[in-house]
């Protein structure tokens, strides 16, 4: 995913600095804060990240990731920043189609349903645009109960 532009009223960036952006969360590594382009530093706690200001002083910048949205929440002085528009209720209800497989399957569907709501949600997130994106969840969805009946078949075949 591209990163997103990140604005903090209260930062005073250090002279030929680049703008700060924010990287949302990977499959295996959490949100990155860039200053510059590159890496700002890391915090002692996680999700904590450093920037320098003009004056040498630090802020302390906090990436907190909600539940499967890859895009966090900037927490600065306990001011939340949104850098992202919210997930509307419908596009969670679309995602969430594939857990259907839950009832259906038991936890093998539970699984795959799953993995098909987080791929879901990571392409809401991706701006691919209006329809389309719909489109490519629709075929996620349909490709998680297609590969939930051949893991099944597989398995039963198995055993």
């Amino acid at each position: 995913m591209r990163p997103y532009p990140l604005t903090i009223d209260t930062y005073q960036a250090p002279p030929g600095r680049a703008p700060l952006e924010i990287e949302p969360a990977g499959w295996f590594n959490p949100p990155r804060l860039l200053a510059g382009g590159s890496l700002a530093l890391r915090g002692e706690e996680p999700g904590k990240w450093l920037l320098t200001q003009a004056d040498g002083s630090a802020l302390t910048v906090h990436l907190r990731t909600p539940f499967l949205d890859p895009v966090p929440q900037v927490i600065v002085d306990g001011h939340t920043l949104h850098i992202a528009r919210p997930l509307c209720w419908y596009h969670w209800l679309w995602s969430a189609f594939p857990l259907i497989l839950l009832i259906l399957g038991g936890l093998l569907g539970g699984l795959v349903g799953a993995a098909a709501l987080a791929v879901n949600i990571r392409l809401f997130r991706a701006r691919l645009g209006g329809i389309l994106t719909y489109l490519v969840t629709m075929l996620v969805s349909a490709a998680a109960v297609f590969a939930y009946f051949v893991l099944a078949f597989a398995i039963d075949a198995t055993f």
